[in-house]
């Protein structure tokens, strides 16, 4: 009985209790913060970890100088190819190294994941390739008839490796 006579929030004592609380924030703008920064985050890991290129490593980065009485040939080829180094002088081309395996470039390695060659005479070709070039001799054997035997040499082998070639 005598709860009924008394105003809500009176309590014997107390006096009135304090005014309802405002109504809280709304919380979108903090999620919306939170929803961009894992966005962002998104698109660093994707741009980050998505492979360069779909397309395949080019076979052979070259250049070429010329000192000690030959061409130095600096080369940069992916690791699994097979390299064919082939030199020209007074008595025609000549087979520096015709790989049957990847580790035999090994002895041309410079230490920082490229190579370098020294070919006495006046001209060097390098080719990469992924197989043994079986017919090697055949192909040099035909270049070396005709007027230009290297760039002979370099078209011949075009169709199954990336090759790189200078004359002087």
């Amino acid at each position: 009985q005598a709860v009924l006579h008394r105003s809500w929030g009176m309590v014997d004592g107390m006096g009135v209790l304090p005014e309802e609380l405002p109504e809280a924030p709304s919380a979108r703008g903090s999620w919306a913060a939170v929803a961009a920064v894992a966005a962002v985050a998104m698109l660093v890991l994707t741009i980050v970890l998505w492979p360069a290129s779909d397309e395949p490593d080019p076979g052979v980065y070259a250049t070429f100088s010329p000192g000690r009485g030959g061409l130095w040939a600096s080369f940069d080829v992916p690791e699994a190819s097979l390299v064919t180094i082939v030199g020209q002088g007074e008595e025609g081309l000549s087979v520096i190294l015709a790989s049957h395996a990847a580790d035999d470039k090994a002895p041309y390695a410079v230490g920082d994941g490229s190579y370098r060659v020294h070919v006495q005479g006046e001209g060097v070709l390098l080719a990469a390739h992924d197989v043994p070039l079986a017919d090697l001799g055949d192909r040099l054997a035909a270049a070396q008839g005709t007027s230009a035997p290297l760039e002979a040499l370099a078209s011949a082998l075009g169709a199954h490796a990336e090759v790189a070639w200078d004359q002087r």
